[in-house]
């Protein structure tokens, strides 16, 4: 017996061929399918908490633009000027 692969939806709890079936009437198939899994809190969170693998270089670039971004600090604030 040949194995074929066919694509179906689900719709209303039943399976919609998105395929042409070319089966003769009354040809039983036999179904296998994965349930989509939904990972745990503790995955989701060892997943957040694992360090990226970045370039070096990129981390130099990003030092280096947030360097230039930086404003100079005042010690003194706009209610300071608006006093004289």
């Amino acid at each position: 017996m040949a194995m074929k692969t066919l694509r179906v939806r689900v719709h209303a709890g039943r399976l919609e061929p998105l395929d042409t079936l070319v089966l003769p009437e009354g040809t039983e198939v036999e179904v296998h399918f994965q349930t989509p899994t939904v990972a745990s809190p503790m995955t989701v969170l060892s997943a957040m908490r694992a360090l990226p693998d970045i370039d070096p270089a990129s981390i130099d670039e990003l030092e280096q633009v947030i360097e230039a971004g930086k404003l100079p600090v005042r010690s003194e604030s706009i209610f300071d000027r608006l006093k004289a």
